[in-house]
């Protein structure tokens, strides 16, 4: 496991970014607040969800799920990653989070702004700026998950609104993102990352129903994990073999043969069975390497 980063603002600026590949360092600026998302009756969020809709050709439905993973389900990949690789609970003020445009889709990065570390009496990052102390485990893990909960319930309560989506499944999105930050990744040799992000996702203050798994697996290309989802995407919805391109693609398909037309799930999808699921993630961390 790489060494702990010397302190809150670094593990935010440095090692976060380098883990969970949406985030950028810095403080707040320019992006979308969450705030903004929900103005004037969803005006921004609306567009968003076109955009979305636009770019993947996606269903109204699989669209604003897309947009909860990009949003309030990259916040739970920092806080799992965090929780499981610096042993400390992200708390984070929603007001000074930001979602950054991209090229590529309506939402391609996050950027925290105020956050604070929730950490032990023992941990190295105890007396350094933007840490609280708190003694009990329990605690410190519930403070995380309640802050995650709170940032997130505006966006998901305003896709619910404007898109005419379920919150379950909007909710299952943010919960798995405590964990599926995992998926395609080596496996640390020194701390069950799995466990740790497992007691985020089971914790009291959570709001989704379904939960994520990861486990161990043995590649070509080293120790991994693999993680299945608890909720879906609905990437089905639209996604057929006609998406898979180039050599990695072409390879894929002859590892995972799909009929013309036929609807494809993504590698972590909840709908597979679980030795389909690792079997998926294995070739792709084989063919690339993990993440």
């Amino acid at each position: 496991m790489r060494p702990l980063a010397a302190s809150p603002a670094t593990w935010r600026d440095v090692e976060l970014p380098d883990v969970v590949g949406a985030f950028r360092g810095g403080d707040a600026g320019a992006g979308h607040g969450l705030d903004e998302l929900t103005a004037h009756d969803g005006e921004l969020l609306r567009r968003l969800h076109r955009l979305t809709r636009e770019a993947f050709g996606a269903p109204a439905d699989t669209a604003a799920s897309f947009l909860a993973i990009w949003s309030v389900g990259a916040l739970a990949n920092a806080v799992g990653a965090t929780w499981a690789l610096a042993d400390a609970g992200l708390v984070v003020d929603p007001r000074t989070l930001r979602l950054l445009p991209g090229a590529d889709a309506p939402i391609t990065g996050v950027r925290l702004g105020s956050r604070v570390a929730v950490v032990g009496p023992d941990h190295p990052w105890a007396a350094a700026p933007g840490a609280q102390v708190v003694v009990d485990r329990d605690q410190r893990r519930d403070l995380a998950v309640r802050s995650l909960v709170a940032a997130a319930e505006p966006v998901v309560e305003a896709l619910h609104r404007c898109v005419r989506v379920g919150r379950a499944g909007l909710w299952n999105q943010v919960g798995d993102g405590l964990v599926d930050w995992l998926a395609y990744r080596a496996a640390p040799p020194d701390v069950d990352v799995a466990a740790a992000c497992a007691e985020l996702a089971r914790a009291p203050a959570r709001r989704w129903k379904a939960t994520a798994v990861a486990w161990p697996i043995g590649t070509a290309a080293g120790p991994a994990i693999a993680v299945q989802k608890g909720g879906c995407c609905l990437e089905y919805r639209f996604a057929t073999a006609e998406h898979f391109s180039g050599e990695d693609g072409a390879a894929y398909l002859r590892a995972f043969p799909v009929e013309a037309g036929e609807r494809v799930t993504c590698g972590t999808c909840s709908l597979r069975a679980r030795a389909d699921a690792a079997a998926r993630q294995r070739f792709w961390i084989e063919r690339r390497g993990p993440s």
